[in-house]
């Protein structure tokens, strides 16, 4: 299938697979041995990235477009990034480009990290707002890309429906 073999999809299934292998040891090393609470609370960003390890194989290997459905599943829960009166959420799977808000100043922040924080009653007066704009650019190509794949599947059932409907007559 053609649909898979842009530079741009070989490389978000890349970066997918890069991504997803280095958080996913990183936070199995976190889980095991098992350790009570904090290894419990660590399965979840531990299958996030196992699902973006996931992703980028069906994406770059197999050209399956499962791995686009679930790419831009854990994506689109790395686009915003927030701390707010004590309660905040970091979610970053590879690189990231944060724009936005902290503390009443503007600022873009740039890296490769994987990780993943949620803060609940921690005391402290900061105000962080961001959006990860490579997140939110990934999240939109992939959103193209599906809606493109979808509208060919329902072309190529309509050329069907003419050919059966032409065959019967």
């Amino acid at each position: 299938m053609n649909r898979f073999k842009t530079t741009e999809l070989k490389l978000i299934g890349a970066f997918f697979l890069v991504a997803g292998l280095y958080g996913l040891v990183t936070f199995i090393s976190i889980v095991f041995p098992f350790n009570g609470l904090v290894s419990l609370l660590n399965l979840i960003p531990t299958l996030f990235f196992a699902l973006t390890l996931y992703s980028g194989y069906l994406i770059l290997l197999k050209e399956d477009e499962k791995g686009l459905e679930y790419g831009r599943a854990v994506i689109a829960l790395q686009i915003v990034q927030f701390h707010i009166m004590g309660i905040g959420y970091l979610f970053v799977t590879g690189g990231y480009i944060f724009v936005g808000v902290t503390n009443l100043n503007f600022g873009i922040n740039f890296g490769l990290e994987n990780t993943f924080v949620i803060n609940l009653a921690e005391e402290t007066n900061n105000f962080q707002l961001r959006i990860n704009v490579l997140a939110l650019a990934i999240f939109m190509y992939l959103s193209k890309v599906l809606k493109k794949i979808e509208n060919e599947q329902e072309a190529l059932e309509e050329i069907q429906k003419i050919r059966k409907t032409a065959h019967n007559n």
